[in-house]
């Protein structure tokens, strides 16, 4: 295995995740989303505000964050273009707790909120429309309740996602 230097990104604050989609690197950090080609001497800023994990699909960047005054589920185009132009989903703190893993497929955004991490029993995966969790977040749906839900991925048949105790689950999309 060959380690390859694709470049830095300065200032990014703390670093949550890193993606690549046609050869294109996506990392979300504290001070937002940015957008690098490899080889390139800077980055594109897609978004300012916290990132803390991110989920390509499509066109956008989906991502989550935990910023504890309101976090957050949303999403900003994978172009440069409309940098700053975040589509929110979802938010509250009535509605999310800590979310902490995101997966978006081309109907539904998947996210992982692991609730109160002293409460075990505490947490939930959601599922949320791409075009948003409606009003209130009424078309938001809790696909699972409990156990610190921590990561999700999905695959053209179901979403797995791992609990904070080491459980892994599997449900049929």
């Amino acid at each position: 295995t060959t380690q390859i230097d694709i470049g830095v990104v300065s200032d990014v604050g703390s670093m949550g995740e890193a993606i690549i989609d046609s050869n294109v690197a996506y990392v979300s950090a504290t001070s937002g989303i940015w957008a690098m080609n490899p080889g390139a001497t800077s980055a594109t800023p897609l978004m300012t505000t916290e990132a803390d994990r991110i989920s390509i699909s499509g066109n956008y960047v989906y991502f989550v964050s935990e910023a504890t005054d309101n976090p957050s589920i949303g999403k900003v185009p994978k172009t440069g273009g409309d940098a700053g132009a975040v589509v929110t989903l979802a938010s509250g703190t009535d509605f999310l707790t800590l979310p902490s893993s995101i997966s978006a497929d081309t109907e539904f955004v998947y996210v992982t909120d692991e609730g109160d991490t002293t409460d075990q029993s505490s947490g939930k995966l959601i599922r949320c429309p791409v075009a948003g969790c409606g009003t209130n977040n009424a078309d938001a749906v809790i696909l699972s309740k409990g156990n610190n839900p921590r990561v999700v991925f999905d695959d053209v048949d179901a979403i797995y996602w791992g609990e904070r105790v080491g459980r892994i689950w599997k449900l049929a999309k």
